[in-house]
């Protein structure tokens, strides 16, 4: 048997990268990104044969028609691009491609709405997609079915943000809005995976007296 090369902890079983612009798009649900950071976690090594539809329905939680209409709002805010081929005059195969860039206007558009300064040159017609920051997002977790789409969202939203977040200095208010859900919603999201293992709270105290959570990828994950 020949040597084995393996990443450690959480990113063992493979991972892929997630772009901070894509996670603080707030016209986004949180379901459209939960299927984005799914897809994302595939795509690490170039060409890939496309997950089996049923295996991602399940995985995520989804019904046909939903992951028709969250696949949709990716492709309308060209995140990802769809091209069908055919074989002969016949269909064969679809090419999903996540993209690498985003137009100059919608980069602006998410920084404003994010209260991000902006100091590119407009001149620029396309911006790298990863202008604002990435993570790695584990496959693990992702194909994770007992964890909702909405779960795998909100860790997207922290991996990309440099692997934590601190809610001291992003109140929940602007969280919740980022991501379209109720305080509720975002609790018990961040609640299964902290009981998964995925993420880990530490609590420490604030200057105005109370204990403020701050959460982290743990990287060190074991399965």
């Amino acid at each position: 048997m020949g040597d084995i090369l393996r990443a450690a902890g959480i990113y063992r079983y493979g991972y892929g990268t997630i772009s901070k612009i894509v996670m603080i798009d707030r016209q986004l649900s949180i379901s459209a990104k939960g299927l984005y950071v799914y897809l994302c976690s595939y795509a690490n090594t170039g060409d890939v044969a496309f997950p089996f539809r049923q295996k991602i329905i399940t995985d995520l939680g989804l019904s046909i028609n939903t992951f028709y209409k969250y696949m949709n709002e990716l492709i309308d805010r060209k995140y990802i691009t769809k091209e069908q081929q055919k074989k002969g005059t016949k269909f064969s195969y679809n090419i999903y491609t996540i993209m690498q860039t985003i137009p100059y206007e919608e980069y602006l558009n998410i920084s404003m709405q994010n209260n991000i300064s902006v100091n590119l040159p407009e001149c620029i017609p396309y911006i790298d997609i990863d202008i604002l920051g990435y993570g790695k997002i584990p496959k693990v977790v992702t194909t994770d079915n007992e964890l909702s789409v909405k779960s795998k969202a909100l860790f997207g939203f922290i991996a990309s943000n440099n692997q934590w977040l601190n809610t001291d200095l992003c109140c929940w208010k602007n969280l919740c809005d980022i991501m379209k859900v109720s305080k509720t919603t975002f609790y018990k999201s961040i609640n299964d995976l902290i009981q998964k293992g995925y993420i880990i709270e530490y609590r420490e105290e604030s200057k105005k007296g109370y204990d403020k959570p701050i959460y982290y990828v743990n990287t060190m994950f074991q399965t």
